[in-house]
This record gives structure tokens, C-alpha cells and sequence, in this order.
């Protein structure tokens, strides 16, 4: 059996990163984080002093085809597409000015390229625009040849042409390029601007494409299946590094952030199906042959899931692999503060047709494509009770956050018993040694840590514990103990 180890942490502090970089080898701030195990947290033990309360702190342990083509996910997605309006469309902003090039909002469908000949991997030998293309081998570095013909611009103007093509929107939000700005290595990067980049001499050039094995997982946006695909899109779906070498020197980077005059999308899918390849076209400026690449795009995941608020908004999403499963609890802080009193209790999210999904903590996608999750409506406390949202780390394959909710207090008739409500995780009602609690206090099955202060919970009361909880029990005498 499988297990996992998580640790309430209340508070956390600065986090001090360190990062080490070695002159002869230079490596990128996510690789560091990845691959270090600075984090050591400390234990929030606190004694119970109460004579009632019978247990002590310990740590908590928990344990945690045939292919659909391009015209059904179009029927599919038409519902999603309708609720689109257009002219929020035209309205938005992009995040780069276009300047007359392709809209990354929509797809042209393009078939063919019409070039023959042979591949070659990793670099074209002559470039002279005899129909040899190089196929990318990702984070190769593949030199740029400035000699010859190349490819002619009647036939890159050709199978770059997406005019006159019917555009089909995307439901998705418009990609985001990944942020490299932390990276060590390409972090400084300048922009290849629409003017390119002038031959120095002596200088030698090379072409990268790092994709999205190379990048940090929570800057891509990743491809799923039946995604819309965009030229903007899939620009997202990688990093192109050009790099300026000299002998003596370090080399000048350049990162291309947009499709221009000197680099071009060729002919793509309208859908993500399977795995594909897509052609672009690059010159280091208007006097320089052109280059043809050829780049393969994986689709690894089998679903995008988007987690909507209150007001029919997306504030958060995720992507799952087939029969990946993920803990929804990892994004109630997105609809709830963490740490502040509540009176209400968020209940997770359902299906967008209403209906209940499985489990909140280990949620699957009942389909692939684009899946909507709807908020469950607010769960009102009796009156006096508050929560907190707090957050807990997951020890497992990966280092996660979820939230959950801890009973933080009561303000009601001491006089009555005290019912802690079945959707909170652990009581933390370390303010309460001044109060005097007359009636009962009962603890549900979901509470799996209880700490009452200094003092103590001054409960003149008994405990009550569901005999299904199982880190605590109570006695016929009222005593709480684990």
C-alpha cells in the first residue's frame, strides 16, 4: 500500500532558496528546485494539559481505440463555443501585438505543405530549398546555415499562407508563453524582433527548441486531447532560443515570442488527437536563406480541467493524463481566503450539468476534451461556529499544498453541546482556555489532529467521539484519547 505523509503548518514563513551555479555547467533555477531538499519543517507539537484530554501528539500519516477525428470534437465542443461572444472576442487584448500576422485566438485550416524530399535529423546540410527539412530533435542545438539558396520565399509565402481560411474559435483562454525568467540559462534572453538578426562576422549561429519536457510544468499550457490547436498556441507549447557564439565569448541569446517575417507556422492540425508534427520556417533576416524545421508536438494528457468560481469564471485549471487522478482540495484557496474566520464552508465542485462528481480529493475525468467544474453551493455554519481554511503539505511523489478546514472557535450558548461539523479536518481552538464550555463536544470522523491550547479546552462537559474517527476515542467517562 502506498502511502503518503503530510504536516499542518499554520504559518509559513520565508522560504530560502539557494542556488548554485557553476561556471562550467549552468543550470536552471526549476531543475534546482526539483532536484533539493531544503525544506524541513519544523514540528507545531504543542502539550495538553487538560486533565480530561488523555493523548499525545504524533505525527499524521494519511494514504492516500479507436481515436475520435477532428468533426466530433467540433460537435462536441459547439455547446462551449456558443457561450462565447464574439465581440468580448474582438475586444480582448492580446498579449502581443499582432501586427497584422495570425490571430492566436483562432485556427486556419491549412492542408498540404507541397515540399518533397528527404528528412534529415538534427541540421540542413545545404539549405538549398531542395526539399530537405530538418527534423527537430528537442533541446538540440541545430546550426543555422547562412549560405545558399535556401528554401525560396514563393515557397515558404505558400504553405505559410493561412488567408482565406475559415477560422474556428477556441474555447480555451489564450496561451501564455512559458516564463523563463528565472532560468540561469535563458533567463536573459533579448527578443528576435520582426528585423531579425544581422550575420556577424565570425560569429556562428544555432536554433533551439526546447519543449515541454524541458520546461516547468506549471508555466506550459499544456495540449490535451481535442484541444483546439493555434498557431499561437502552439508557439506557447515551446521555447525557441537562437544563440550568437563567438570565440572567447558567451553567447548572445535571442528568444522568438512571435511569429513575424522571419519566422513562420506552416500547415497543423485544426485538433489535438494524437501526437503531430508542424513545419516552421526561420531566416535570420530578410537577406538570409530560409531554414525549414520540423517540430513534433506530444499530446499527453487526455483532459483540461476548468475550475470555475462563483460568477461562471475560470480561476483555476489543471490537466489529467487517462486514469490520473487529482485532489481538488490543492484549489479551494482560489474561492476561499485561507486563514481568515468563515461562518460558511466550501463544499468543493460538481459537474457542470449539476450533477455530483466521485471525490473531491481524488478527482477523475469522467471524458476527455475540455471538462467545466461548477462550485457546490456554500454550507452555512450554526451560529457562533468558525472555520478556517488552513493548508497542509503532502508528502509524496511531489511536495503539494491542499486546504482544508480546522474548527477554530465557538461564540454560541455555552450552555449548548458543540457539534464540530463533518467537513473539517482538525480542530484549532488553541484561544479557547478562557472559555468555559458546559455541554458536550462532539468530534466527527473526519477529525484527524485536535489541539486546545495551553490550558486546555475548560470542558466541564464530556468528549464524544465518532467510533468511526480513527486517530482519537473517547471513554463512558468523557475523556478524549488516541
Amino acid at each position: 500500500m502506498k502511502k503518503t505523509y503530510k504536516l499542518s503548518i499554520p504559518y509559513l514563513g520565508k522560504v530560502a532558496v539557494v542556488t548554485v551555479v557553476s561556471f562550467s555547467c549552468a543550470i536552471s533555477a526549476y531543475q534546482l528546485s526539483q532536484n533539493s531538499s531544503i525544506f524541513s519543517p519544523r514540528s507545531k507539537a504543542l502539550e495538553l494539559k487538560n486533565n480530561q484530554v488523555i493523548f499525545s501528539n504524533q505525527d499524521q500519516q494519511t494514504h492516500t481505440h479507436q481515436e475520435p477525428d477532428e468533426s466530433q470534437y467540433l460537435k462536441e465542443n459547439q455547446q462551449s463555443l456558443d457561450k462565447i461572444s464574439q465581440t468580448n472576442l474582438n475586444n480582448s487584448p492580446y498579449l502581443f501585438k499582432n501586427q497584422g500576422r495570425v490571430d492566436p485566438t483562432k485556427i486556419y485550416g491549412q492542408t498540404g505543405l507541397g515540399v518533397n524530399g528527404n528528412n534529415t535529423i538534427g541540421v540542413n546540410p545545404n539549405g538549398t530549398g531542395d526539399g530537405n527539412v530538418t527534423v527537430v530533435i528537442p533541446g538540440q542545438k541545430i546550426p543555422i546555415n547562412n549560405t545558399g539558396t535556401g528554401i525560396s520565399n514563393e515557397v515558404v509565402d505558400k504553405n505559410t499562407n493561412h488567408d482565406n481560411k475559415t477560422p474556428i474559435v477556441d474555447p480555451d483562454p489564450i496561451a501564455r508563453l512559458p516564463d523563463m525568467s528565472d532560468d540561469l540559462i535563458y533567463g536573459d534572453a533579448s527578443t528576435f524582433t520582426n528585423d531579425g538578426i544581422l550575420q556577424k562576422e565570425g560569429a556562428s549561429y544555432t536554433i533551439q527548441f526546447l519543449s515541454t519536457e524541458f520546461l516547468s510544468k506549471e508555466s506550459v499550457d499544456q495540449l490535451y486531447e481535442g484541444c483546439v490547436i493555434t498557431p499561437w498556441k502552439l508557439l506557447c507549447n515551446m521555447v525557441v532560443i537562437i544563440a550568437e557564439n563567438e570565440e572567447g565569448k558567451l553567447p548572445k541569446l535571442y528568444r522568438i515570442e512571435d511569429y513575424n517575417d522571419n519566422f513562420k507556422i506552416g500547415s497543423y492540425p485544426q485538433y489535438a488527437t494524437e501526437d503531430f508534427t508542424v513545419k516552421f520556417y526561420f531566416r535570420m533576416n530578410a537577406s538570409s536563406p530560409w531554414q525549414e524545421y520540423e517540430v513534433t508536438f506530444k499530446v499527453e494528457y487526455q483532459t483540461r480541467i476548468s475550475l470555475q468560481d462563483y460568477n461562471q469564471q475560470e480561476t483555476g485549471y489543471f490537466y489529467l493524463k487517462k486514469e490520473e487522478t487529482e485532489d481538488l482540495r490543492k484549489y479551494y484557496n482560489l474561492i476561499v481566503p485561507t486563514y481568515q474566520t468563515q461562518t460558511q464552508i466550501f463544499m468543493g465542485w460538481k459537474n457542470e450539468d449539476g450533477s455530483d462528481i466521485d471525490s473531491q480529493t481524488a478527482y477523475i475525468a469522467h471524458k476527455k476534451g475540455r471538462i467545466s467544474l461548477i462550485p457546490l453551493e456554500m454550507k452555512d455554519l450554526p451560529e457562533g461556529y468558525e472555520v478556517q481554511l488552513q493548508s497542509e503539505y503532502v508528502f509524496a511523489e511531489d511536495l503539494y499544498t491542499i486546504y482544508n478546514y480546522a474548527f477554530t472557535g465557538y461564540s454560541g450558548d455555552e450552555f449548548a453541546d458543540i457539534h464540530v461539523p463533518e467537513e473539517v479536518n482538525s480542530i484549532e481552538m488553541n484561544y479557547a482556555g478562557w472559555q468555559n464550555f458546559y455541554g458536550d463536544f462532539y468530534i466527527p470522523a473526519s477529525i484527524e489532529s485536535a489541539h486546545f491550547g495551553w490550558s486546555g479546552l475548560q470542558l466541564y462537559g464530556k468528549y464524544i467521539v465518532d467510533e468511526n474517527n480513527t486517530k482519537y476515542s473517547s471513554n463512558e467517562d468523557g475523556l478524549l484519547m488516541n
